[in-house]
């Protein structure tokens, strides 16, 4: 990323998301407000809808990304060249990432909509490659 604006932003922006993900985990997805977000980042409220133009959007941004950590996850998985025993090392790796963050798990697999916004599924304008 050659434009440091561009790159300055991305950075805010996860910096935002992640900020994000420790108000989950401590409020549950559903506890995530705006201005609770924009206070952990050190921002006022309207400065967000520069990043994100609505809670939407940022259940969409922290959906990629837990998507994101999750393909990382597998895609680190050392596989055995024994079928039957790769399948059981990806199946422990995809639990094991399930059971570290009960909010991400929740927000990936679990919540069904989101203001009539089903996650994977068009939330985030296009299904996800898995």
């Amino acid at each position: 990323m050659a434009n440091p604006v561009a790159k300055r932003r991305a950075e805010k922006t996860a910096e935002i998301v992640a900020s994000a993900w420790i108000l989950a985990r401590a409020d549950g997805i559903a506890g995530v407000t705006l201005h609770g977000l924009a206070r952990e980042v050190g921002m006022r409220q309207p400065s967000l809808y520069v990043y994100f133009d609505s809670k939407l959007a940022l259940y969409d941004a922290m959906f990629a990304d837990g998507n994101r950590q999750l393909l990382e996850r597998l895609d680190a998985v050392t596989l055995s060249p024994e079928p039957r025993e790769a399948l059981k090392q990806w199946l422990h790796a995809f639990a094991a990432f399930g059971s570290e963050d009960s909010e991400r798990y929740q927000l990936l697999f679990h919540i069904r909509t989101l203001a009539g916004r089903r996650p994977g599924s068009g939330m985030l304008g296009n299904p996800l490659p898995l």
